[in-house]
């Protein structure tokens, strides 16, 4: 449920997950984290560099970071690696704290 239709929990907005799993189909409501930010989604900058500054901390984007996380939760959950989603935002959250934030190279060519 991103902004132009790709696969991202937008953690501003509550959505529903179709699932699919061990052949049984299911729906499931995943309620919004915070709608408290306004976050530019369709002006924000795409340099691809801020990807990279992004996963190594060079630069703080709490929302984008929600939506990574939150985004990551719902795999977690949907393929039964998470019991519920609790656990599931709570797993996403410290694999993203814990990542290796010199796996990628240097983020070169930076705008704001």
């Amino acid at each position: 449920k991103g902004i132009g239709g790709e696969v991202q929990r937008n953690p501003q907005k509550s959505c529903h997950v179709a699932w699919l799993r061990d052949g049984e189909t299911g729906e499931a409501p995943w309620p919004a984290l915070d709608d408290t930010r306004a976050y530019p989604w369709r002006e924000e900058n795409l340099d691809p560099a801020r990807v990279v500054a992004l996963w190594r901390g060079e630069i703080a984007l709490p929302v984008p970071e929600a939506a990574i996380v939150a985004t990551a939760a719902i795999g977690l959950w949907i393929t039964g690696r998470a019991d519920s989603q609790a656990e599931a935002e709570e797993m996403a959250a410290q694999m993203w704290a814990e990542r290796d934030r010199e796996k990628y190279g240097t983020a070169t060519a930076l705008s704001a």
